[in-house]
């Protein structure tokens, strides 16, 4: 999911939180087994309930623009990402967020040479 929260919205900022905390329970519920990863500008938008109620982490912890983490990338499954901060190739004053999922196989599944 890419979520992109602007420093002035129109919007009352909790709404978009209770969106966000409601889909990635709904999405969890539904499909138990989903690997989730919400990402994106979220200004400074207070995450700490979302996290505290969906149990999604946030794996990034360099500062995305100036001092401050502004662009955040958060998974329920930390451990198999690696997330580093780099300066963009982009006319842009936020740096950029690299994301190195692990290479995993499902339990049950084999590939061929040829596929893998």
């Amino acid at each position: 999911m890419l979520v992109y929260h602007p420093p002035r919205p129109k919007y009352k900022p909790d709404s978009l939180l209770v969106r966000l905390s409601n889909d990635v329970k709904y999405l969890m519920d539904t499909y138990p087994n989903a690997i989730i990863y919400l990402t994106g500008d979220f200004n400074q938008l207070n995450i700490s309930v979302l996290v505290s109620e969906t149990g999604l982490q946030q794996v990034d912890n360099e500062a995305t623009r100036g001092n401050s983490i502004l662009d955040f990338f958060l998974t329920n499954r930390p451990n198999e990402v690696h997330c580093s901060v780099f300066r963009s190739c982009m006319k842009t004053d936020h740096h950029a967020l690299l994301i190195n999922c692990a290479d995993t196989i499902p339990s049950g599944l084999t590939l061929s040479p040829s596929q893998s």
